[in-house]
């Protein structure tokens, strides 16, 4: 369901999806105070809520899709999320903390843009909203990838030969 929507404009500079909290609160506000507009959405956050199915459009509508990839509170515990895929996959640039196993999935800096502190999260987020042309080309190779590489047949059909279910007799 995510996709580019090149009909649509990019009318957000950042968007970022999920509850307003430990290490998310202080990235997002830590951008905000940098002056950069980032259009949040989740419990605690002025905007409140989205509904799942407009996510797609947000994301498609988004200069940067921004990802946080720590687990609860915690500030050094990253796990893969579904965003590390839905971001790419709209076709805009996906920043997201970096996480080693994204190492594995995408060529960073190519396909997708990682950062390891806030203050490196805001240079940049502010870095790609000034140089547009090479923020879209990151985000078209990250779709690229993520269309050719990460899709939910993509991953089931790897894991049905993998475990080999379709043996002939």
């Amino acid at each position: 369901i995510f996709h580019p929507m090149l009909e649509l404009p990019k009318i957000h500079d950042v968007c970022f999806v999920g509850g307003r909290y430990g290490t998310r609160e202080k990235i997002v506000t830590a951008l905000m105070k940098a002056g950069i507009k980032v259009t949040a959405y989740g419990d605690g956050w002025e905007r409140g809520r989205i509904e799942t199915e407009n996510v797609p459009r947000l994301f498609a509508q988004s200069k940067i899709v921004l990802g946080i990839g720590t687990i609860g509170h915690s500030r050094d515990f990253y796990a893969l999320k579904m965003r590390d895929f839905d971001g790419p996959m709209s076709g805009s640039l996906y920043i997201t903390h970096d996480n080693h196993d994204l190492h594995q999935l995408y060529d960073i800096d190519k396909e997708i843009v990682t950062y390891n502190s806030i203050k490196y999260c805001v240079e940049k987020i502010r870095y790609y909203l000034k140089h547009d042309l090479e923020r879209e080309g990151i985000a078209k190779a990250g779709h690229i990838r993520a269309v050719r590489e990460h899709t939910w047949e993509k991953r089931f059909n790897d894991l049905i030969n993998d475990v080999g279910f379709w043996h002939s007799a």
